[in-house]
């Protein structure tokens, strides 16, 4: 299908009552009842109440999905759009972290969710001590009647197997359902959640397998394995459990007392190599070979969790990118804008952060609060970089490098140079990815506040509320020099490498965007694991223009006599703090030099 493929017209709204309850016109059609696109309904629903919002699923629910462990940062997602009580009183098993047996060592390394509690602000509304491995079919069923709950119309059984453009507009779609009766529905915008095969993706997406993660998922569900508090942590204190095996890795996740689902995942050529026309034999040989199978798995059976009549399933090629994430009418979602690796379990995660972002996005193109190119691609941006952070990371998992300690060293290392995650211990560096707690740098309090520049040097201020965490020599040195810096009221001048441009973000609970100012810093030549690197700050709109006033020829002081006298109710002591908190972050980021010293006086602490 080409976007600009001359198209027939819309069927009538008479026409349209083939389908039982479908109406005729919406503002927002979303392809797809998976985590993204129900989040997505119920945050359009939530924050804009008259938004008019149909679901539209292929699948009659209960259906299978692979995919039941999440990570703790989800919590403020699901508690955004109303649905942590739900999915707090649903009965899933609680996950309190993970464990990791990496390379040749078999000491399990553990992770909790409660150590990345300390990364951020204690959170109102939610918790973040634990979350849950779920089963996928209860859990989407929660979030859709969520959805519903809140407004949203969901049709089960109805395939879209067109969406219908005027010229390159996306205005709508057409539908069979499973009794085969037809019909076409108009939308405002088409938004497509359906993952790796949806008609958008397919079309317009430029989807590209990643040649790098050409890997199959080997799984099935046992019965009766046996848990250790060391691997896997005992009823009431459970996490997911991560084994390196010579052709790949495990994941174990329990998905209630009885069942736990285990899955292999190997490289496609080697799984072919191995023997792979059989996959229950090829799983079960591969299970046999850990060294932990007899503590954990001698007396588990493999069982048809499903009722779908097989006892071990495969997924291949999974990993994949898309080029192209939104048009004039239409954006992807959710997997259908990319899916990385079940490594470290982000796939509800990222669906659903990504899919509150474009929720605020729509919100505030439908009110006319924010340009829609630069609500988009302000969109497009921030999920085409949360989803490149992740797959670098999974390529230094497959590097199988010697040992945990080495990888999440490396880890911390990459992120670092993305300044995604803060600048101290190698291993709370990777607890902040892992947490998911990196990604919010898509959100605007965190990023204009915490998130932006480098946030290393004054990390343990700004997030773990006291330096302890980040104890270390170097660090409470960078933080001096970087105060003692500002308090000599420099004038300072912006690197010419330094570009800006306008922005969009998240401004949690309100349901809409706010416009920031995005600072890049590039650094030609520095590469981290072989891939460019780059530092970026976000700035609240009232300061945008300050970066640039940093022309080598104002000191922080002028520049703050400057700044209060062009806003309005903004008084020069509050308006030299603002100064001296970005030039703080600039010269923690290597964005400015200065020109010259000019006042040794007490400029306050940034």
């Amino acid at each position: 299908m080409s976007a600009t493929d001359a198209q027939p017209a819309l069927k009538s709204p008479a026409q349209v009552l083939g389908v039982s309850g479908l109406p005729s016109a919406v503002d927002v059609v979303i392809i797809g009842a998976g985590p993204a696109g129900l989040t997505l309904a119920s945050l359009l629903r939530r924050h804009r109440p008259s938004t008019r919002v149909v679901v539209l699923e292929r699948q009659r629910f209960p259906r299978h999905k692979i995919g039941e462990s999440l990570v703790v940062d989800i919590n403020r997602v699901l508690a955004d759009m109303g649905a942590l009580d739900a999915v707090e009183s649903a009965g899933f098993v609680n996950k309190y972290g993970a464990t990791f047996i990496w390379g040749d060592r078999r000491s399990p390394v553990k992770f909790l969710w409660s150590e990345g509690e300390e990364l951020v602000r204690a959170p109102e509304g939610y918790h973040l001590h634990h979350t849950w491995h779920v089963d996928r079919p209860r859990y989407d069923q929660i979030l859709a009647d969520n959805a519903r709950g809140l407004g949203a119309a969901m049709h089960e059984g109805c395939k879209v197997h067109e969406v219908i453009f005027e010229g390159e507009t996306a205005i709508g779609v057409r539908i069979v359902d499973d009794t085969g009766q037809e019909a076409s529905l108009r939308a405002r915008w088409v938004i497509d959640c359906a993952g790796g095969h949806g008609p958008l993706t397919q079309a317009l997406g430029g989807k590209r397998i990643d040649d790098a993660l050409r890997n199959i998922a080997v799984f099935g569900y046992l019965r009766g394995m046996r848990k250790t508090e060391a691997l896997t942590g005992l009823p009431g204190s459970e996490r997911t459990l991560i084994l390196t095996h010579p052709y790949g890795w495990f994941w174990v996740i329990p998905i209630s007392p009885e069942v736990t689902s285990v899955g292999f995942i190997t490289r496609l050529d080697t799984y072919r190599a191995v023997g792979g026309s059989d996959a229950q034999a090829f799983y079960e040989a591969r299970l046999r070979e850990l060294p932990e199978f007899e503590t954990l798995f001698a007396e588990a059976t493999l069982c048809d969790h499903r009722d779908e009549g097989k006892l071990v399933h495969t997924v291949a090629e999974y990993s994949y990118t898309c080029t192209r994430l939104h048009g004039p009418g239409w954006a992807l979602c959710g997997d259908a804008g990319g899916f990385v690796d079940a490594i470290l379990s982000v796939g509800c995660f990222l669906g659903q952060t990504h899919a509150q972002f474009l929720a605020y996005a729509l919100c505030s193109v439908l009110d006319d609060d924010c340009d829609e190119d630069l609500a988009l691609s302000s969109y497009a941006t921030v999920v085409g970089e949360n989803l490149s952070a992740f797959r670098h990371v999974a390529y230094l998992f497959y590097a199988f490098n010697p040992s945990v300690h080495t990888w999440w060293s490396q880890c911390a290392a990459e992120l670092r140079a993305s300044t995604v995650v803060p600048d101290g211990d190698d291993r709370d560096a990777f607890v902040a990815f892992f947490t998911g707690f990196s990604a919010r740098s898509a959100l605007y309090e965190d990023a204009v506040s915490a998130f932006g520049g480098r946030f290393l040097l004054d990390v343990g201020e700004q997030l773990f509320g006291d330096a302890g965490r980040f104890a270390g020599r170097s660090i409470r040195e960078g933080v001096d020099s970087a105060r003692k810096f500002v308090r000599r009221n420099p004038v300072l001048r912006l690197r010419d490498d330094v570009s800006s441009r306008p922005f969009a973000l998240p401004r949690t609970g309100s349901g809409r965007l706010a416009p920031v100012a995005r600072l890049d810093l590039g650094e030609p030549g520095a590469r981290v694991g072989g891939l460019p690197t780059a530092k970026r700050l976000y700035l609240p709109q009232a300061l945008a223009d300050l970066p640039e006033r940093m022309d080598g020829r104002l000191s922080l002081r002028e520049l703050a006599q400057d700044l209060a006298a062009r806003t309005l109710g903004l008084s020069a002591d509050a308006a030299f703090r603002e100064v001296c908190k970005v030039g703080y972050r600039l010269h923690c980021m290597g964005a400015v030099e200065e020109a010259e010293a000019v006042d040794q006086t007490c400029a306050p602490q940034a």
